[in-house]
């Protein structure tokens, strides 16, 4: 084998070795994709709790101390 064809192998060895997509990668994009989906669950949860609780502020009619009140300010 000449000097040229290890060079060749190596070439093609590492085009190789770059156009195959990480599992490191891979891992990290799929935990990042899990967790933010967790955290849209989780702001879907807090606006759908919020409404609640408007709601029933609105419903016992609560003065703006009351609110303070509950809120604990």
């Amino acid at each position: 084998m000449s000097h040229h064809d290890g060079i060749i192998s190596k070439t093609i060895y590492q085009k190789l070795t770059l156009s195959k997509p990480s599992k490191r990668k891979n891992t990290k994009t799929r935990l990042f994709d899990n967790d933010k989906k967790a955290v849209l669950e989780l702001k879907e949860q807090m606006a759908k709790t919020d409404k609640e609780i408007d709601a029933m502020v609105s419903l016992y009619r609560l003065s703006e101390d009351e609110i303070g009140i509950v809120e604990g300010k």
